[in-house]
């Protein structure tokens, strides 16, 4: 078991891929990126499953709140390349017709494929949460509505090569240093959902040290230095979706086309084992808002209830 310390609040591996199993907590949004890291600006803690099995909220997450407060729980999913499930098998049981038709389209011409997963996932999805060789440095982040999250894909390449294609335009694009990272942003939906939108961007080139002035909770400034690069979005690819209390939002590879973003981003070629990724979201509100929104509609069943019943 590995303890990481992300933003200065240590969580460890094991604790947090058993709670995407087994939490039973009503306004979660359950993020799930391989070899992924979430940055902004939001907090970060660590909790034990057992607080989610006997439905209590952990008292220490306490870091943002108000109606606009939503939570983040990122993880790791990574299977080998072609893996059947996550190629082919788990798409059967998603709907893919939340995406508007041209729009779907579009992501299809650049190798993303995405859809909504109903609250009560098969048992091969969860023992796929709750393996330690396919979910990998989960996280949780308590963060607001219209806040921006970077959620990073995978290892950073040294040379990087895909196409970007749009209705009008077809770019060829070649970094070095690349990191593939996904904008992930939760926004209020219809009643009783909420809207997931999502943009593909990769960040590239030499990492400078540059100043960056950040306020701490007593409003005091401070200087801090961060490491920067550049980085390019592609709006051509964002999309969203309103989604329920309970649903997952899968986005992931489509097509064999090595040289699109999709491919690009979400497989990656290696001699000693090519792997392929799933990048899921699962998303609800917290505080206030949560008590506003479970008022509108029904919560999904506990995950430790569906997983408990399904042995």
């Amino acid at each position: 078991m590995r303890v990481l310390n992300f933003q200065g609040l240590v969580t460890t591996n094991r604790a947090l891929a058993n709670m995407l199993v087994r939490f039973n907590y009503p306004g979660i949004v359950l993020l799930m990126v391989a070899m992924g890291t979430i940055q902004g600006c939001a907090h970060s803690i660590g909790f034990e499953p057992g607080q989610w099995i006997n439905g209590k909220r952990n008292q220490s997450l306490k870091g943002v709140e108000g109606e606009d407060a939503v939570m983040v729980c990122l993880a790791v999913v990574e299977r080998p390349m072609n893996d059947p499930y996550i190629h082919t098998t788990l798409w059967e049981m998603v709907d893919e017709q939340v995406i508007p038709f041209e729009k779907k389209i579009g992501l299809a011409e650049n190798g993303i494929r995405a859809g909504v997963l109903g609250g009560q996932p098969p048992q091969a999805f969860l023992d796929i949460l709750g393996s330690d060789r396919s979910c990998i440095n989960p996280r949780q982040i308590q963060t607001r509505l219209s806040q921006p999250v970077l959620a990073t894909i995978g290892t950073t390449r040294d040379e990087l090569r895909y196409q970007v294609r749009s209705p009008s335009d077809s770019e060829s694009c070649q970094q070095t240093n690349a990191t593939c990272q996904w904008e992930v942003i939760i926004k209020p939906g219809e009643p009783g959902k909420l809207k997931v939108a999502l943009c593909p961007q990769v960040k590239h080139g030499e990492t400078q040290m540059r100043p960056r002035a950040v306020q701490d909770k007593a409003g005091i400034l401070t200087w801090q230095l961060q490491t920067q690069q550049q980085v390019e979005r592609y709006p051509a690819c964002q999309f969203e979706m309103d989604v329920r209390q309970g649903e997952f939002v899968l986005v992931g590879a489509y097509g064999e086309n090595a040289t699109t973003i999709g491919s690009s981003w979400f497989r990656q070629p290696d001699p000693r084992g090519s792997v392929q990724r799933l990048l899921v979201i699962r998303t609800a509100r917290m505080g206030d808002g949560a008590n506003q929104n479970s008022a509108k509609a029904d919560g999904p069943r506990p995950l430790a209830l569906l997983a408990q019943e399904a042995r």
